[in-house]
């Protein structure tokens, strides 16, 4: 039986990473537990974020928030924040793919390009 962090209380979406570390995102947090499936954190979230989906490609990991129409990239390799993107709407499934961010709103979907750095 599985107690304390490591507990799932409702998970909405899962993802790997490319060395199969497992992402969940579970009850307005995201954690993440290793390729056995053995809890190793909870990632830190931005401020008032509520995340509801999630993709990675490569080392980076995108979630969408529920509250606002704000897209969140973090550095697995950083372990840090690195990208804060506006949408149009709230996503309802985000994809990251090719330095592209595709955003699945109720009505069309939005491709987004991160400005030059």
């Amino acid at each position: 039986q599985t107690s304390g962090a490591a507990r799932l209380l409702d998970p909405q979406r899962i993802e790997l990473d490319a060395a199969d570390n497992i992402y969940v995102i579970d009850a307005k947090r995201l954690a993440q537990f290793d390729p056995f499936g053995n809890y190793v954190r909870d990632l830190p979230l931005p401020d008032g974020c509520a995340p509801s989906n999630l993709s990675i490609a490569g080392d980076t990991l995108v979630i969408s928030d529920a509250t606002a129409a704000m897209a969140h990239l973090y550095s697995t390799t950083a372990r840090q924040w690195i990208d804060h993107l506006p949408l149009e709407h709230p996503a309802q499934g985000v994809l990251l793919r090719a330095g592209l961010l595709i955003a699945a709103h109720p009505t069309a979907c939005g491709v987004y390009r991160r400005a030059e750095q």
